[in-house]
């Protein structure tokens, strides 16, 4: 199916890039935990936020920050 032929085609760029070695992180980049509340915060004030097709609230925004953290 289209849903099985994505998640293979997800789980195949997620172990190249493993591979060859790209950060997958935010923590990987060394980013300090407790900046993530300031990032998410940040984030809502960019000029193209508004922009995108679903705008996040301030406590999804921090979910985001903290998935991109983790590699949730």
């Amino acid at each position: 199916s289209d849903d099985e032929a994505a998640h293979r085609s997800c789980e195949a760029i997620d172990t190249f890039i493993y591979r060859v070695g790209m950060r997958m992180t935010l923590k990987d980049a060394n980013m300090p935990a407790e900046q993530i509340p300031a990032l998410a915060k940040q984030s809502l004030v960019l000029p193209d936020y508004k922009g995108n097709p679903r705008v996040a609230n301030e406590e999804e925004m921090l979910g985001l920050i903290k998935q991109a953290y983790y590699g949730i």
